[in-house]
């Protein structure tokens, strides 16, 4: 796991984000960053429709320079692609030789695919390897029958990768009993830290 040298201040979360991606954040979203860099927990982030949660997945990576993201998002037929275009370029190599900070996986890849199990045991990657991300959370819960099994699996990596690597959910709509069900899922830590 990559460390973050210092935590910023709110200010300069705020200020930083705003020059760098041209978008003032609201308090919300800066706590959210925050709680990541903390690293204290995993964090579950719920945000109304359209209220720009994916910058959140962003703004640490203005401070954690060396670090590896994993995004985990809904769009299988996008994660297939993107398997496939990066296989034939020989990019797994170069994501296993910590190249790139963001990997962008559908929950099949990650549970299934082959490069994964090697990536875990990559000393190199696993060092660097700071945040896994699940876009649209509710889906965990929604979805981990029989419709996309693989969503039921997506707490494997926690048994393989270190303690210190945290999980981050967003979601737009995770009441209680899908927050329960997702939180159970993951095998969130107890002390998961949830920010509205």
């Amino acid at each position: 796991m990559v460390n973050t040298p210092s935590l910023p201040a709110f200010s300069q979360i705020r200020d930083d984000t705003e020059r760098v991606f041209g978008v003032r954040p609201c308090i919300s979203q800066i706590q959210a960053a925050t709680a990541q860099l903390e690293k204290e927990s995993d964090v579950v982030y719920i945000s109304g429709t359209g209220s720009e949660k994916t910058l959140t997945f962003w703004m640490p990576m203005l401070y954690e320079k060396n670090s590896i993201t994993i995004l985990v998002t809904a769009l299988n037929i996008l994660g297939k692609q993107t398997a496939d275009i990066l296989n034939k370029a020989g990019i797994p190599a170069e994501i296993k030789s910590c190249k790139y900070r963001l990997i962008v996986v559908s929950p099949e890849l990650l549970v299934q695919h082959p490069a994964f199990d090697d990536l875990w045991k990559t000393s190199k990657f696993i060092q660097r390897l700071n945040h896994v991300i699940f876009d649209e959370g509710h889906c965990i819960s929604q979805w981990s029958g029989s419709f996309r099994p693989e969503y039921g699996f997506l707490y494997t990596p926690q048994f393989i990768i270190p303690k210190a690597v945290q999980f981050y959910i967003v979601s737009a709509t995770l009441p209680d009993d899908v927050l329960t069900d997702v939180w159970t899922k993951l095998r969130l830590r107890r002390d998961t830290r949830i920010i509205r």
